[in-house]
Parts: structure tokens; sequence; C-alpha cells
């Protein structure tokens, strides 16, 4: 289900949880899901971001604070951050650890950058992959059911490098909406991607 998205567009945030778990994909994703979530924060929200492929920004966060004219730590202090560096830390930290640290936050949102990335690892095994990545996916709809707002993203990058691009298949199946995110070349390498087909704008 393709979701309209751009400058000019708007969305009330509470829409997005409703239609959660939002899928972005593509090479820019996992900017985009940071421009995304600081942009929540600067509504108030708080949010924890599970981060399986190393993408978290703090910098960016920082960056979009201050353009707002608010201080950065401000924003920077609504979010807090886990990583994994293995696929079976990943599955305790989605199927177990992230809705008890969700409500101990006081967070409604929960940012997942890169979920599939740590399956496609040359020393995850297919037999190990393929189950994981569905757990992996039924936790982010386990979360969504429990009325948290979900932001997936998906750079193809590592699945294709790892020969698991077929996990992505699966992901888009069972994903409520999905954007497709781009970098445009006259754009500044920093700035965030943009939406090709659609998008929020809060």
């Amino acid at each position: 289900m393709p979701v309209p998205v751009g400058p000019g567009s708007t969305a009330d945030p509470e829409e997005v949880r409703r239609i959660s778990p939002l899928l972005l994909l593509g090479d820019g994703a996992c900017g985009l899901a940071q421009d995304l979530l600081g942009r929540l924060l600067l509504k108030g929200e708080r949010a924890i971001v599970l981060d399986g492929a190393n993408a978290f920004d703090a910098y960016a966060l920082a960056r979009l604070a201050r353009q707002a004219g608010r201080p950065a730590r401000e924003v920077l202090s609504a979010v807090r951050v886990s990583r994994s560096f293995t696929w079976q830390q990943w599955l305790m930290l989605l199927e177990r650890e992230a809705r008890p640290a969700a409500a101990r936050s006081g967070a409604r949102w929960v940012a997942a950058l890169g979920p599939l990335d740590l399956f496609a690892d040359n020393e995850v095994r297919p037999f190990q992959a393929w189950p994981g990545a569905r757990r992996a996916v039924a936790a982010l709809k386990a979360l969504a059911g429990a009325g948290l707002g979900v932001i997936a993203a998906q750079e193809e990058r590592a699945l294709r490098a790892g020969g698991r691009a077929g996990l992505l298949d699966f992901l888009k199946r069972e994903c409520s909406c999905i954007m497709v995110a781009e970098r445009r070349d006259e754009r500044p390498a920093r700035a965030a991607p943009a939406a090709r087909q659609l998008g929020f704008a809060f």
C-alpha cells in the first residue's frame, strides 16, 4: 500500500501509528527514517531506535533540532538507542527487550534500522537466516499490534552483498505500508533522502 509523502503533504502521526509497521526501502532509507523520527521528537514524542545496521546518526538529529531552533540535547534525550551485532542479539532485542524499554522510557515509537541486515552476514547459515528473518518481522508486527508506531528502514545493499536479497520480498509482503527512498544527486550529500512514490511529512 503506497503512502503519500512529500514536502507539501501532511499526515497525523496517529495515522502513521495506525498503519504500522511502515517500511522504508532503498538507498537512504535509514536516513529517511531518522528524519521522520526527528520530526516526531520535535513534536514532543519519545522513541527507541533498534539499530541492526549500525546506521544511527545522532549528529543528524542534532542538526535537525538546531534548524528548528531547539536545543540538540532536548531532542536527543527523547530517544534511546540499542544496537545489536549478532542475529541472536537482534532477535532478543526485538522479541523481549524492545517493548519493556519503550514502556520504561514512555516511548510511543520504535525505529528499526536494517531489520534484516544481520541475517545477511556470511556466518549466518540459510537455515538460520530465513527463520530468523521471519521472527524479526513477526516481532515488528507484534510491537505495532501493541500500539507502538513502528518505522522499519531497510537498505538493500547489505542483503544483496550477503546473497540474501530474497529476504526482502518476505519483509515487503508483511509490512502494512511501503515507501521507497532514494537520494537525489542534486541534493547535498548530508541531506535527508527524498521520497520517490510517497511518504509522510509531519
